[in-house]
């Protein structure tokens, strides 16, 4: 069961929508980024492909 918001309009869904969509996709590449980080860290620089 959802939560009920008092008289909410049908663009209140649209924007809470739009949101989680931009926040979820904003944390996934946040996450993607770091995890490419630290995997740069951990590789000796001639294995570096993408660097030289």
């Amino acid at each position: 069961m959802g939560v009920v918001l008092a008289e909410a309009s049908p663009w209140t869904y649209v924007a809470a929508t739009y949101g989680a969509a931009v926040g979820l996709l904003g944390g996934y590449a946040a996450w993607v980024i770091a995890k490419g980080r630290k995997v740069n860290r951990q590789l000796p620089p001639e294995d570096r492909r993408w660097s030289s």
